[in-house]
């Protein structure tokens, strides 16, 4: 009982020293290592660094139009995505590859090109950051010039509530560079277990061996050639419209630093 309670004792003591970014790193890194998911394969070509579940596709006098997310980086409040499904949306989502620390995040809600098409589509009311990490490796393309990726997630921030309106709306992320900087180093271990025979050929490729790869600098060197990170954002919650029951989003900025 006295050992235990010098083992409790002994751990208050650590964290009390801890800077509260290195508590968030570590209870955040910890949930990723308890929920382990599933690797995703993500395609990416070469030009490629936005990617959306679904887009809304409709006529306007005769002409086919398509609401993709490339309307979010376009510096244009009066264009926007729209998601493509049946329903409110909820559960659809962009991906921003960034392979730098994100340390603002900024929105325009809804179709803001007019307050008649902001309150006739859905805003969104929550949305969910995932932070995205993965590899690929020499010779992973597709017969269509694909680059294959071996991504997993990681669920940073739950339930944002967005406010209702078209103004932009700036959220400060800079707690999480570490957390994301952590997590692609987790990744490089987990894919070097996983998929060891791919992970020789990236060693291989760049000159490294199982020894080192781990070093600071052979991880950014193996994230610059070989890696992925980046956002997730996830429709959780909307706004009704009044008339259409499309999800829209007009902007998004990232303020990006290295890690």
């Amino acid at each position: 009982m006295e050992e235990e309670n010098l083992h409790k004792t002994i751990i208050c003591s650590i964290i009390k020293r801890m800077e509260l970014k290195q508590i968030l790193v570590v209870l955040m890194l910890f949930c990723f290592v308890t929920l382990q998911a599933e690797w995703q394969n993500l395609e990416v070509l070469s030009d490629e660094s936005l990617w959306s579940s679904s887009s809304l596709t409709e006529s306007l006098k005769g002409k086919t139009v398509t609401y993709g997310p490339d309307a979010l980086f376009d510096g244009d409040y009066h264009t926007a995505w729209v998601e493509g499904v049946p329903g409110n949306g909820v559960g659809e989502s962009v991906l921003i590859q960034t392979n730098r620390g994100i340390e603002e995040f900024a929105i325009v809600n809804g179709f803001a090109l007019s307050k008649r098409l902001f309150l006739k589509n859905n805003r969104i009311k929550n949305i969910s950051f995932y932070f995205v990490a993965g590899l690929t490796a020499p010779g992973l393309v597709s017969e269509l010039d694909y680059s294959l990726y071996f991504t997993q997630e990681m669920l940073f921030r739950e339930n944002l509530l967005l406010e209702d309106h078209r103004d932009v709306q700036s959220f400060m992320m800079g707690e999480s560079v570490d957390i994301q900087w952590t997590f692609f180093r987790e990744i490089v271990q987990q894919f070097s277990q996983d998929y060891p025979d791919l992970f020789h050929m990236i060693l291989d490729d760049l000159h490294m061996t199982m020894f080192d790869f781990n070093e600071e600098m052979n991880i950014r060197l193996i994230l610059e050639i070989y890696g992925f990170t980046g956002l997730k954002i996830v429709i959780s919650d909307v706004y009704a419209g009044s008339h259409y029951d499309d999800s829209c989003i007009s902007e998004i900025d990232l303020t990006l630093t290295d890690y």
